[in-house]
């Protein structure tokens, strides 16, 4: 970071931290945040490793809510944009899921 914003360098490394480790629970949550705040300075790749992440952690049920907290706490414009999109899909993803659970034995 440099002056607030992140730099080409900044961007690069956090791509190839994708990369590295495509998902990490231990930071998942920070690097989605940071990742959202800087969504200008990212590349197109990095963007879907992000989704790729966010996708797999909502996919635990005690993680989903912290993770729509994330995606509404976002304050960088672009990254707003994105969060809003992704959080639509999530939310779409679990209802159509909801709809179709097999219901118990009576």
């Amino acid at each position: 970071m440099e002056h607030g914003r992140l730099t080409p360098t900044g961007a690069r490394l956090f791509a190839e931290s994708y990369d590295l480790i495509p998902y990490d629970d231990d930071v998942a949550a920070w690097r989605i945040r940071f990742g959202l705040e800087n969504w200008a300075q990212l590349s197109p790749g990095a963007r879907q490793a992000m989704w790729r992440e966010v996708q797999a952690w909502s996919t635990v049920d005690r993680r989903a809510t912290a993770m729509q907290e994330i995606l509404m706490s976002i304050s960088n414009p672009d990254g707003r944009f994105a969060a809003g999109l992704w959080l639509h899909v999530l939310k779409t993803k679990t209802s159509h899921n909801s709809a179709h659970r097999p219901q118990g034995r009576e």
